[in-house]
């Protein structure tokens, strides 16, 4: 069994009249890739300021390795910003060995050596920090952080700076050397593709609350409220307000049967969400209009009318689209939402 290494209970911090985070409470189990994705301004990098011990909580407890956070246990954390933050002047190597702590009990110089081939530094161990390119950079500033030998590593969007490929290269090797060190990582990011790609445990957050947090399938496939259901998935979980009385779905004009035996409310409005994949387009009794297509290789995104909604549907790429073609989904695959507070309706 895993064993739990940060424990936040109930974090709130308020600045003022305004609480950036709000009872926020969740656990890190050892050697995982933890990932906290939301919007920006959601409270993310407060979360994470306050557990490296840069800011203090207004309210709730922290506990790393069975104990109440304190300063000298902060000291077992190491964090890597979103900017490198190195000493230009300073070689790759001595960057590194800034790391080190005080009372090493190891060679530090050998350690730092192996850090660099392990980053794939070895060629730049020499060279100064400020002649390195964007991905060397926060690849010296992850080493620094190793070679602290701290239990926890905080990340803040360290790869966001870069450009697209470089920033999945970089997260791709961090994912790697994550496993191949058994690392325990905290990593933050406004991106919910690196995020869903990066996690083991996933924390969605908006507003300062966390609305739900689990591995990264069972958000996708079970999110508990609309703003999970939109913000994770790309593209975009289509969500179609319609109203549901007796065992009927009543949309604009299209009326479909209630997919489940129970029963709602004599008249609920419901948001249902489909998924872009689980939509098909040239097939069924319905109709649909595409309305614009976008490709990508091997598939092909579509923006079709239905009935009054605009769904994004993912399709295979195939031969050109029909412009006007049948449409059909499977609503046991769909997910229920109340109209009302947008949260997930357990149905069966």
């Amino acid at each position: 069994m895993e064993k739990e290494l940060l424990k936040c209970q109930g974090i709130s911090k308020c600045y003022g009249e305004h609480w950036a985070l709000k009872d926020c409470s969740f656990s890190l189990q050892r050697g995982s890739f933890n990932v906290i994705v939301g919007p920006s301004g959601c409270g993310k990098t407060t979360l994470l300021e306050i557990i490296s011990g840069l800011q203090k909580e207004t309210k709730g407890e922290i506990w790393l390795d069975g104990s109440k956070q304190k300063e000298s246990i902060r000291r077992k954390i190491a964090v890597v910003f979103q900017e490198p933050a190195l000493f230009p002047y300073m070689s790759v190597e001595e960057n590194i060995l800034f790391g080190a702590p005080e009372d090493a009990d190891f060679d530090i110089h050998s350690k730092a050596r192996e850090i660099a081939e392990l980053l794939g530094l070895s060629e730049r161990r020499c060279q100064r920090s400020d002649t390195l390119s964007g991905g060397e950079k926060q690849r010296t500033a992850i080493g620094r952080a190793l070679m602290k030998g701290a239990d926890l590593i905080l990340m803040d969007e360290p790869f966001s700076a870069l450009d697209a490929p470089l920033k999945q290269r970089l997260g791709d090797k961090l994912h790697s050397l994550q496993q191949q060190l058994s690392l325990t990582l905290l990593y933050v990011t406004h991106d919910q593709n690196e995020a869903m790609r990066l996690a083991d445990h996933l924390i969605v957050m908006k507003d300062g609350e966390i609305q739900q947090q689990g591995d990264p399938r069972s958000i996708y496939e079970h999110p508990q409220n609309t703003f999970v259901a939109g913000f994770i998935g790309n593209p975009a979980m289509n969500l179609l307000k319609a109203k549901v009385k007796g065992q009927k779905i009543y949309f604009h004009q299209e009326i479909l049967p209630f997919p489940y035996e129970q029963t709602l409310d004599q008249e609920q409005e419901v948001i249902i969400g489909i998924r872009p994949s689980q939509i098909e387009y040239g097939s069924g009794e319905m109709s649909g209009v595409c309305k614009e297509t976008k490709y990508y290789g091997d598939q092909i995104q579509a923006l079709i009318e239905w009935d009054g909604y605009l769904l994004q549907v993912l399709l295979p790429a195939a031969e050109a689209l029909p412009s006007c073609a049948g449409i059909t989904f499977d609503l046991r695959r769909c997910v229920f939402f109340d109209a009302e507070n947008g949260r997930r309706l357990d149905l069966y």
